[in-house]
């Protein structure tokens, strides 16, 4: 079932796997902190440098709808694209009520929908340059207390 409320945030999917090009982009150097910094910018502001740089990278919808309808291209994918050491985090940031791009409040709650927090490393507002692991905790348990800490 499509919930309405979440589809209408939903500007793109698309299929990501950890290439050499992304491995050689985690290398922290100068030269990559403006890569990458300058693409999320552009990636936020600029739909059309989005779009293409996502089409261009990953190929277009087409291939993922393909995908669905055969198991077998859905475990070779996995098994060219997936890798596990990589800690995924900033997809749904955690920001002030005056950021467009913040999807939870300061207190983890999803922005315009009722009852539902997120408190993982999705909603961290940049990435942190060590684990994910126990940064993730200290946030689960500050929301924890937040959380306990309000009337019902």
């Amino acid at each position: 079932m499509e919930d309405t409320r979440v589809r209408s945030h939903v500007n793109t999917w698309f299929l990501s796997g950890y290439t050499e090009e992304a491995r050689s982009l985690s290398v922290r150097k100068p030269s990559n902190y403006i890569k990458t910094g300058s693409a999320a910018l552009m990636f936020d502001y600029v739909p059309f440098f989005r779009d293409t740089l996502l089409k261009l990278k990953f190929g277009t919808q087409d291939r993922m709808h393909a995908m669905i309808q055969n198991r077998d291209s859905i475990v070779d994918w996995a098994r060219e694209a997936v890798w596990s050491g990589w800690h995924v985090s900033c997809s749904c940031k955690i920001g002030a009520d005056n950021d467009p791009m913040a999807v939870l409040d300061p207190e983890c709650r999803v922005r315009g929908v009722e009852g539902l927090r997120v408190v993982d490393a999705s909603a961290m507002p940049s990435v942190i340059a060590a684990n994910t692991n126990i940064t993730t905790i200290a946030m689960a348990e500050k929301v924890a207390d937040i959380i306990l800490s309000t009337p019902s």
